[in-house]
């Protein structure tokens, strides 16, 4: 069986011009767009299990920096939605 997943040329171009860094991470995580246009952008963090364990939104324009102090080592994963658009990163915090 094939598995695919139908995504947009706008997601595509979102998902390449999001950098997370570092990766992995121990207090902050910094999110970089590379051509990010002022626009309400919400992070969503959730662990590998699926639950919300962190949600900001923003304007902010090049950059935000995410704190991590409250969770525990792990894998996590990071949505980035704007508008209808939506892009989801993995990054671990040690």
């Amino acid at each position: 069986k094939n598995n695919f997943v139908v995504t947009s040329a706008n997601e595509l171009e979102l998902n390449a011009n999001v950098f997370l860094s570092p990766n992995p991470a121990k207090t902050e995580l910094t999110v970089n767009f590379s051509n990010h246009q002022q626009t309400k952008t919400e992070f969503v963090i959730t662990d590998v299990l699926g639950k919300i364990v962190s949600k900001t939104e923003t304007l902010e324009l090049n950059k935000i920096t995410i704190p991590l102090n409250d969770l525990s080592s792990g894998v996590y994963f990071l949505k980035i939605k704007q508008g209808k658009l939506q892009v989801t990163k993995k990054f671990v915090k040690e």
